[in-house]
């Protein structure tokens, strides 16, 4: 059986195919994507194109990555790369079968599992829909025992107890902006700082460098910091797997289903309008379901530490389950 995970070039959606992909447990092939500019486009008017021009996927710059033996499974996750695995189905590999990661709300029924969090908006009521707990992630035993091997150096010389903090960045209804940047990390340090503990601060790639300016003049507490835009090894399943404690900003769904994974305590820095919609929702229902607790400023174990189940998991039972592959 041949498996292509399609990579979105973003590492918050193409690690979610990554992750189901790597949950399977069977060989699979990697097939990076890298889009032009017509992937912008509405994937409903770029398939009309497509059906005038079917020589090569309209979306992608390059066409040799979709070369190599056909598959009979592909992964997919989010809307651009839901357009290229259709293409790919109807124009290339007709015996394909596809699992598509996230709504692209667009030709849903294509799709033979159509995996799409709980919270999001999604009237789809098809026979091929997963509803899962927030996103598919590779934050596994195996990957923070691995991790915790390889960063004991460079974290060696923070005290033992040990914060990791996850920052993300504006969205466009919010998120987390200078302002209620320097917020959250003032509240660390001083929690920290209490606790008599070391900070791990991992960014995202929509972190504002002005933020990641701002840290030395802010955070007293004894730190570490990975920026993903300086590059070099990532650390970020280092932090996970020595946090004894991890704060997240609410604006992403993906660090916190990480966080939770790690059946660590978990507390969610989510101020009054910070975040609305389907990413108040999730965080909501991780609330009720004493999952997480909101971050206070206080470093507190009121609430015992759960662990979200990995919902690429559950999309590779699904595939076990309706196609026994």
């Amino acid at each position: 059986m041949i498996i292509w995970a399609l990579i979105d070039p973003r590492p918050g959606t193409g690690n979610q195919a990554l992750a189901v992909a790597e949950a399977w447990g069977k060989d699979f092939i990697k097939k990076p994507l890298q889009y032009n500019k017509l992937a912008d486009a509405p994937n409903a008017l770029l398939w009309l194109f497509q059906a005038l021009f079917k020589v090569r996927c309209l979306n992608l710059d390059d066409q040799a990555a979709l070369d190599g033996p056909g598959p009979d499974w592909i992964i997919a996750s989010g809307r651009k790369a839901a357009f290229t695995a259709l293409y790919l189905k109807k124009f290339r590999y007709p015996q394909a079968r596809i699992v598509q990661i996230m709504d692209p709300k667009w030709r849903q029924r294509e799709f033979d599992v159509l995996a799409v969090p709980s919270h999001d908006d999604c009237t789809y009521q098809g026979f091929n829909l997963l509803r899962t707990d927030g996103n598919p992630h590779r934050v596994t035993p195996a990957n923070l025992a691995a991790a915790k091997t390889e960063f004991a150096e460079i974290l060696a010389h923070l005290p033992k107890r040990r914060i990791a903090l996850l920052l993300g960045g504006p969205v466009k209804d919010g998120g987390l902006d200078e302002d209620l940047a320097v917020d959250l990390l003032r509240a660390t340090s001083k929690a920290a700082m209490a606790w008599q503990a070391g900070v791990m601060i991992s960014t995202s790639r929509r972190t504002p460098d002005a933020i990641v300016g701002k840290l030395p003049y802010i955070m007293a507490a004894p730190n570490v910091v990975h920026h993903w835009r300086h590059g070099g090894k990532n650390p970020y399943l280092g932090y996970l797997a020595y946090a004894d404690v991890i704060i997240v900003s609410a604006d992403s769904t993906a660090m916190i289903s990480e966080a939770l994974a790690t059946g660590k305590p978990c507390f969610i820095f989510a101020p009054h309008g910070m975040v609305s919609g389907k990413q108040l929702r999730f965080i909501e229902s991780l609330f009720r379901n004493n999952l997480a607790d909101p971050f206070d400023g206080q470093i507190h174990f009121e609430q015992p530490a759960n662990t979200l189940a990995n919902p690429a998991n559950a999309i590779v039972d699904a595939v076990h389950n309706r196609f026994g592959a």
